[in-house]
């Protein structure tokens, strides 16, 4: 999937496979709406660190070389976004809400999202920013390389618990850098 969301093709034939590729990948991402019933979020590390190619990473190649942890983030977001309408943060040292039309395919949302832009690593901004917006959401999907503040960004995810809710939080380390910034009954 992640060949497809970087290449430019250039003849018919290469096309008419992008076109088919793309059709089967849509055509399964409504099975996630089943598994995820409810409102979703979904936290998108955009930090400068996500833009570094990770050891684990090495042998998938993008037009510069190299598949990095943001574009890997990007797919997964616009995939449950796709699925389940979910609402996006995006965060590094400030925190937004990714506005975006639900009528593009997943590829075109992804690549709106697959920017390493945002500078350091502050995952505690997305919890601010979703407590503000008072939407108790029934789960949230982090999606970083897990270079965060746990003691901040733990401070704030209890702040977003009290005020409006307790979501099933599901984070992923794209880098294996390390574990959660958060833990809780309900984090995986």
């Amino acid at each position: 999937a992640n060949e497809i969301m970087l290449t430019e093709f250039d003849n018919t034939h290469s096309r008419k496979i992008s076109q088919a590729l793309l059709a089967g990948y849509e055509a399964a991402i409504p099975n996630l709406k089943e598994y995820l019933p409810g409102t979703n979020l979904v936290m998108v590390d955009r930090s400068g660190s996500m833009g570094w190619q990770s050891i684990r990473l090495s042998g998938v190649k993008d037009k510069t070389g190299t598949i990095t942890p943001v574009y890997k983030a990007a797919l997964i977001a616009a995939t449950i976004a796709k699925a389940t309408n979910a609402d996006i943060i995006y965060f590094g040292s400030n925190a937004t809400y990714h506005k975006y039309n639900p009528n593009v395919d997943v590829f075109t949302l992804a690549k709106s999202l697959a920017k390493a832009d945002q500078g350091s690593t502050n995952l505690a901004q997305a919890w601010l920013l979703a407590a503000s917006s008072g939407v108790n959401y029934d789960r949230v999907f982090i999606l970083s390389d897990n270079e965060v503040n746990k003691g901040s960004t733990y401070t704030h995810y209890k702040s977003y618990m009290e005020k409006v809710g307790v979501p099933y939080v599901y984070s992923v380390d794209l880098c294996g850098y390390g574990t959660n910034s958060i833990a809780g009954d309900k984090v995986r």
